[in-house]
């Protein structure tokens, strides 16, 4: 069985379409490329409680250190509401995309492990 390579989209630091590369050139190179992030709000009668999740222990970056509710890298050609299926993907829960509220785009630069992360994190809201 093949696997693909994940390809996403590039960008310059403006934000300007460059081309696409894939996951590792990505990370290799610190091309500026977009991720999705939905920070979960969860209500009930008495306390209000904010959704963090642990990042796996075999990450590349910041391995089982505590994260936001749900993120994920948009692949090539992928607009900011489609990282909508991180949501299913790793919570198991299915959000139209009308529930969200889109708080704005947030520019992440982090270098460790060997890798230059550039994101352009679109950051979504779920909760009360």
């Amino acid at each position: 069985m093949t696997i693909l390579a994940e390809v996403f989209d590039t960008f310059d630091k403006d934000m300007n379409w460059t081309g696409t590369a894939t996951r590792k050139e990505v990370h290799r190179f610190g091309f500026w490329h977009q991720t999705f992030h939905c920070w979960i709000l969860h209500r009930d009668l008495n306390d209000d409680f904010l959704v963090l999740q642990r990042r796996h222990p075999s990450k590349d970056i910041h391995p089982n250190k505590l994260d936001v509710s749900c993120a994920g890298h948009l692949e090539a050609h992928e607009c900011p509401l489609d990282g909508v299926r991180e949501l299913r993907e790793e919570l198991g829960i299915g959000i139209a995309d009308i529930n969200l509220r889109k708080i704005g785009i947030y520019r992440h630069s982090d270098r460790s492990n060997g890798i230059a992360d550039n994101e352009f994190c679109h950051i979504f809201f779920v909760g009360a």
